[in-house]
Parts: structure tokens; C-alpha cells; sequence
């Protein structure tokens, strides 16, 4: 099927995806996926039953949860929770769809990347192409604000498929103890359309679905090559545009806002801001600033206060446990140091971190491990300080 997508071949695709769809086996392996997810770990037997009765072209009736959260920027997110069927049919549809997606070189939301990959590319982008103005970008209530009567005639998908598993409104729908404000039973739409959460189930991709971020990766991978004149990536909704100079930062920004507000599946809202790489900017939960050492242009990569308290209360507790065990060899806490700053390596200060975390600890809990918080505060802060003392060069090769 990916062969005949890649391939162009649009009517052999076409068979491939109605031959997928009618396999047994493909939906016993989606089963088999969706049953460890939920961990329910369906025996052989099950898996097969299940499978026969699996269809997605009818979808499948099942209870499904959500719940809400407040957004940090206001306004409140529903996350819905599907069955063990459900989430077959959306496995089974998500990997149609990825068959269908061009690569997408500037897309760091797929398997094997990740924000990490994103962060050591926008810091090899400044060090090596001369960045001085980046466009930072986010689509407010992306899964909302699709057009989920315009996603047949745009998805590679039947029809039917589309309807029952992708924009389906759930007929089960219950509420968990975690929401607020929203029926406790039942399912209906508010007449207030902008407070109530119950709104956004009615509209758009439903968020917690399986398939809801390959539909958007697939929609909206256009963006990128809309932005003529920067170096532009991606991660699910938020965009960074780098360019080397105003006037194409300002000429970025305009055609981003323009994309979105025109797109067949939309209009989509975007917030964006110009920065000036000098001043820093931040992206995915890192912080980037252009800055000058021993006479040579180089790239600062930091933690975002949010990433920094979240990587600090970490530390913090694994250093808490090691302090009540009596333990100055610090074992939990060498292990979730190396987990967390094997995920943020692109940090500048990462390697002295590490370090320095392990040395200030293990000196407290010899002398008492009375001020644990304050000597992991002080370790980080060092590294920090220290890193800004000689280049760091983490860009990788461009050329290629």
C-alpha cells in the first residue's frame, strides 16, 4: 500500500487500503495492539472473536469517557478515552493514513524524532546558516477547529470509514470523576458553545483518538513548504520559522497566516510571534539565544521555566529517596539523571548537569541531606553558569 501511495498509483492504493480494511489479520493485530494499550491483554481466542466482528465501515458502539482540563492559556480541553474496538479501527485507519503522508523533512512529531531532534536542528540552523529572527507559531484549538464535514472528500479514506471512525460522535459518551462543568451522564450540546466543554465533542477531530494525529500530520504537512524563504519545522501544532532577516520573517509570518485561514479544512486560528534570535526565542519547551564565546557565534540551548521546574522536581524527588535510603552513592538519582538528560542532550549545560547533580547530592546526604532541594537547585544553577564558559558545538552535518 505505502509502495502504491509513493508511487503515485492511486487506484492500486485504493484496492490495497479496501483489501487492509477486510484482512483478518490486520485487524487482529490492531486488536492485539489496542488490548495492550488498554491493558487487558486479550487472550488468542478473544482476539480472533473480536476481529470478526470488527468493521470499519460501521465503527463500533462502544462506551467511551472523557474528561476535562484547564489550559494553561485559558479555555479548557477535552480528552476523550476509547474502548479497546474503538481504538483498533483507529489503528487501523492511522496507518492508511501515514501510507499516505509524503515525507516531510521539517516534521519532528514522528517516530525516531521528537522535540530533543527539533531543538539540535533550530540550534544547528542559528550556528551554521546565520538566523537572526525566528517566527514562532501555534494553531489555538487545532483538533476543534477542523471541518469535520469537509474530512471525506479530503482524506484518502471511503467515505463511510471517515464517518464512523474519524469524525463519529460518540453514542456512548459518559463522563469520568476528573470533569467539571460537563453533564455527569448522557450527551448533549450546550447552547452556550463557548464555555461549555461538551462544544469541542461536537466539532472537529476528537482529541485522545489514535488516528486524530496522523489526520492532522496528513492536512496541514503543506504548511511547510508554504513558508517560502525560512527554514521551517514542525511539531503536531506549533510551527518555528527561522529566516535571516525581517523582512523574510515578516513575509514568513504573513503567508503562515494566510495558509491557515484559506485551508480547505479549516479556517484555523494561529498565534505567532517574531523574535530576534539575539534576545532568544522559545520552542517546544526549550529556549534558544544566539550568543557570541570567545569571539565565535554559537547557539545557547536552555530549558523553558515550565521544562526547568519539571526536570528540577524530577531530580528532586529521585535525590529524596537516595537521602531517606542513606545512600550517598545516589543510585535512583544516576539513573533518572541519565534518563532525562539522555532526552534533553541538546542542552548546553546537560553534561555538566549530570555531573554536578550527582557530586552536590552525594556531598549532602554524607553531611545530613537536610537541604537536598537547594543542592540540586545549586548544581543546576552552576552547570548553567559553567556551560557559558566554552563552546558547544552539538550542531549536526547541514550538507546532507
Amino acid at each position: 500500500m505505502q509502495e502504491a501511495c509513493r508511487a503515485g498509483r492511486k487506484e492500486r492504493a485504493r484496492r490495497e487500503t479496501k483489501r487492509y480494511f477486510g484482512s483478518h489479520a490486520a485487524k487482529v493485530v490492531a486488536l492485539q495492539r489496542a488490548s495492550r494499550k488498554s491493558k487487558l491483554h486479550w487472550t488468542a481466542e478473544t482476539l480472533n472473536l473480536n476481529a470478526e466482528q470488527l468493521d470499519p465501515w460501521v465503527g463500533a458502539d462502544e462506551r467511551v469517557t472523557y474528561r476535562t482540563r484547564e489550559k494553561a492559556g485559558g479555555g479548557v480541553r477535552v480528552t476523550c478515552r476509547y474502548g479497546v474496538r474503538n481504538r483498533a479501527l483507529q489503528y487501523m485507519v492511522a496507518r492508511v493514513v501515514d501510507a499516505h503522508t509524503p515525507e516531510l523533512p521539517g516534521r519532528f512529531d514522528k517516530k525516531g524524532r521528537g522535540r530533543n531532534a527539533a531543538a539540535v536542528m533550530i540550534a544547528a540552523l542559528i550556528l551554521r546558516r546565520g538566523i537572526t529572527h525566528a517566527v514562532i507559531a501555534d494553531i489555538q484549538n487545532c483538533y476543534p477547529s477542523f471541518d469535520a464535514a469537509r474530512l471525506p472528500e479530503l482524506l484518502p479514506l471511503p467515505d463511510r470509514v471517515v464517518r464512523s471512525v474519524i469524525s463519529q460522535r460518540p453514542r456512548n459518551l459518559f463522563s469520568t470523576r476528573r470533569t467539571r462543568h460537563v453533564p455527569q451522564y448522557g450527551y448533549r450540546r450546550s447552547r452556550n458553545r463557548s464555555t461549555d466543554p461538551g462544544h469541542w465533542l461536537v466539532s472537529g477531530l476528537p482529541q485522545g483518538s489514535a488516528a486524530s494525529p496522523f489526520v492532522e500530520r496528513y492536512l496541514l504537512g503543506s504548511a511547510l513548504s508554504s513558508t517560502q524563504g525560512a527554514y521551517s519545522l514542525a511539531f503536531a501544532d506549533d510551527y518555528a520559522c527561522l529566516s535571516t532577516g525581517v523582512q523574510d520573517a515578516c513575509a514568513v509570518q504573513y503567508s503562515l497566516h494566510a495558509y491557515f485561514d484559506a485551508h480547505p479544512a479549516g479556517p484555523f486560528v494561529v498565534r505567532s510571534q517574531m523574535h530576534r534570535v539575539s534576545q532568544g526565542c522559545e520552542f517546544l519547551g526549550y529556549r534558544f539565544k544566539a550568543v557570541s564565546i570567545s569571539g565565535h557565534r554559537d547557539c545557547y540551548v536552555d530549558l523553558s521555566r515550565k521544562s526547568f521546574r519539571k526536570l528540577y522536581r524530577k531530580l528532586c524527588v529521585a535525590a529524596e529517596i537516595d537521602a531517606r535510603n542513606g545512600n550517598p552513592d545516589t543510585p535512583r538519582l544516576r539513573i533518572v539523571c541519565q534518563q532525562q538528560f539522555a532526552a534533553h542532550s541538546s542542552l548546553s549545560w546537560g553534561d555538566y548537569a549530570e555531573m554536578m547533580v550527582r557530586i552536590e547530592v552525594s556531598a549532602e546526604i554524607a553531611s545530613g541531606g537536610r537541604r537536598i532541594r537547594s543542592a540540586v537547585r545549586n548544581a543546576l544553577e552552576t552547570a548553567k553558569r559553567s556551560a557559558l564558559r566554552q563552546r558547544f558545538v552539538i550542531a549536526p552535518d547541514l550538507s546532507r
